[in-house]
């Protein structure tokens, strides 16, 4: 029973931690940052593996608790932690709308400048192709 509620309390540690590497990842690409992107979700799936073992321990232990042991002390500190587990996924949530939409702006902008730089190269070619040739010609007959 209290290997249980230690389990969800660990799990409840993690996704604190989860929580906090998406506030700093925000805060990184709100000031321009995108250097710590790898960084980030290693740490999110690091998070995340030991998430998913700790609920297939809480599954586990879940099936080997006696009805006798299920007692409204056990059910109440258990509601009051899945509350929290799910207060700190919606805020997790919000935050990872928010990341994404600002990476989506970084992508529209790099796709911008991307356009931009093909159309101007294509414009240097252009310039090029009809520069040289009639350079050449100019340079030929006055020799």
């Amino acid at each position: 029973m209290n290997q249980m509620i230690t389990i969800v309390r660990t799990k409840i540690t993690l996704l604190q931690a989860f929580h906090q590497y998406s506030v700093d990842f925000l805060q990184e690409i709100t000031n321009g940052d995108l250097s710590g992107l790898d960084q980030f979700e290693a740490r999110r799936n690091q998070c995340l593996e030991v998430i998913l073992s700790g609920d297939k321990k809480i599954a586990e232990i879940a099936k080997c608790i006696a009805e006798k042991e299920k007692t409204t002390a056990l059910l109440h500190v258990l509601g009051e932690l899945s509350r929290r587990s799910d207060h700190i996924f919606s805020e997790i949530i919000q935050i990872d709308a928010k990341i994404i939409e600002k990476l989506s702006q970084e992508k529209d902008q790099l796709k911008g400048r991307l356009t931009d730089f093909n159309r101007n190269e294509k414009l240097v070619r252009k310039f090029k192709s009809s520069w040289i040739p009639n350079s050449g010609d100019k340079l030929d007959g006055s020799l």
